[in-house]
């Protein structure tokens, strides 16, 4: 998580109080980044965002690091609605998202063969 935290502090995001929340509400996985399994998980209580948690890679290579700090960026996102109702802009959050993931390779200047960012 301390990469993470890195990035996050580069583009000028870091929450200290996000990162101690989130912190135990995190599964790394050392599987394939291709099967699609990652995500930021919120628990939802009559509408009002309760909990959030993510399933991410274990960072190996640049698309593994974008993967986290796309879906790190997401529960940001919610982190900053919990205790409130949740509107569901789906596409929003993934423009958003994406853009701190463009973002993260200009400032870095890596190199992935993810295609939404090229």
């Amino acid at each position: 998580m301390n990469t993470i935290i890195e990035i996050f502090k580069i583009l000028d995001i870091y929450d200290y109080e996000f990162f101690d929340y989130i912190k135990d509400k995190i599964k790394v996985y050392d599987i394939d980044n291709e099967l699609g399994l990652w995500g930021c998980f919120i628990k939802l209580d009559k509408n009002i965002i309760k909990d959030i948690k993510i399933l991410v890679p274990k960072i190996k290579d640049n698309n593994t690091l974008l993967i986290n700090i796309h879906e790190f960026y997401h529960a940001y996102s919610l982190y900053k609605h919990i205790n409130k109702k949740y509107i569901d802009d789906v596409d929003k959050y993934e423009n958003d998202a994406i853009n701190i993931e463009k973002s993260v390779v200009k400032i870095l200047n890596i190199k992935t063969n993810n295609c939404h960012i090229r």
